[in-house]
């Protein structure tokens, strides 16, 4: 087994995925980065698309962060921990129950499209690693199936029974 190790991060959205012509970013979205840093950023973003194992690059809508999860495999088993860990899984299980009733409300259908938008990624932002409140810069070293479904039960209209018992892979 290979043990991946995982560090998240939270970049300005110019530099997870940096644009191929700076004019045509909206201005909402524009940075104040010089062509060395976006150059710098194109040459990371290529690299990681290109050779990491696991790539992922996400941005929600009317945000200015972008979520990246990218990572390579090592053969050192030294570190490597269950992640998330039981704990974790529970409250990703009540995130996802949480989301489905918020997006079921009265309220919440009432409101504009942008604003559900907004509510929804920035809830989304701080529940991925790392969190709000947790260890930025994280390193993560776990085992390939934790590493490869490290989020789960991420759908609004999941199971309504939290998990329990071993993992099931």
């Amino acid at each position: 087994m290979s043990y991946p190790v995982m560090r998240p991060e939270k970049p300005d959205i110019n530099l997870a995925i940096p644009p191929l012509k700076p004019e045509d970013v909206p201005p909402a979205l524009k940075g104040n980065f010089t062509p060395e840093e976006l150059a710098k950023a194109t040459r990371r973003f290529e690299e990681r698309a290109e050779n990491d194992y696991y790539s992922e690059f996400f941005w929600f809508p009317f945000q200015q962060k972008a979520w990246v999860h990218c990572w390579n495999p090592v053969d050192d088993q030294e570190g490597a921990e269950e992640y998330p860990s039981t704990v974790e899984v529970w409250l990703q299980w009540i995130q996802g129950w949480l989301g489905g009733v918020i997006i079921e409300t009265k309220f919440f259908k009432a409101i504009p499209g942008r604003w559900q938008a907004t509510f929804l990624a920035k809830l989304t932002m701080a529940a991925l690693p790392p969190q709000f409140f947790g260890i930025h810069d994280a390193e993560i070293k776990t085992f390939m199936p934790d590493a490869l479904h490290f989020r789960r039960g991420v759908s609004l209209t999941s199971s309504t029974t939290p998990p329990t018992g071993p993992k099931q892979y």
